[in-house]
């Protein structure tokens, strides 16, 4: 709401958090052009092998778009939460009295929150070492190892886990970033 005054701290907290998740999605996004590269030249690749030019597509091409998924998926989710998009359906909860609607999406943040740190719990704990101690990959054919990409699961929950409880604190607070109020982005939940 701009009519109301946010402590200083507060606003700058947030926009600390909204720079610093916006540039692992920029890191995502990298990831996500990386991927339409590779399939582009790997169908070129294909294409002229087929009429005769000694060129191939790209050796792996499935798995590197793969593991270039993982980057995509847990390095935008915490930007998504925070700024853009919703974690409740909104058909279901516009229909609950406004009590119910808010108290849902208290509920729905915690949840969010507890999910994702969770995740990351299990991942430190329970994929992680056994990624290391036995040096496993994601396939057989794989020439990658697999404990990369589980750290960058580690590290996209545990900022999806904060950023759940950043947007639990402006929603108690009742801040609607500007660029969700002028109608650019969703509500914050």
């Amino acid at each position: 709401m701009m009519d109301k005054q946010y402590p200083k701290w507060f606003l700058r907290a947030d926009r600390v958090l909204v720079k610093i998740y916006r540039a692992v999605a920029y890191v995502a996004t990298l990831a996500l052009l990386a991927i339409v590269l590779i399939a582009f030249l790997d169908v070129c690749g294909e294409k002229l092998a087929k009429i005769g030019v000694p060129i191939s597509g790209i050796q792996n091409y499935s798995n590197w778009i793969a593991y270039l998924h993982v980057v995509v998926v847990f390095f935008t989710c915490g930007y998504v939460t925070l700024d853009r998009g919703h974690t409740i359906v909104d058909i279901l909860t516009s229909r609950l009295p406004r009590v119910l609607n808010r108290i849902t999406g208290f509920m729905g943040l915690i949840f969010g929150a507890v999910t994702a740190a969770f995740l990351s719990y299990r991942g430190i704990v329970g994929l992680l070492p056994d990624s290391l101690r036995y040096n496993t990959t994601i396939t057989t054919m794989s020439m990658f190892p697999q404990w990369p990409f589980v750290v960058i699961y580690i590290v996209g929950c545990v900022l999806l886990a904060i950023s759940f409880l950043w947007a639990t604190v402006r929603y108690a607070v009742g801040y609607v970033p500007a660029q969700m109020e002028l109608g650019k982005g969703g509500d914050p939940v």
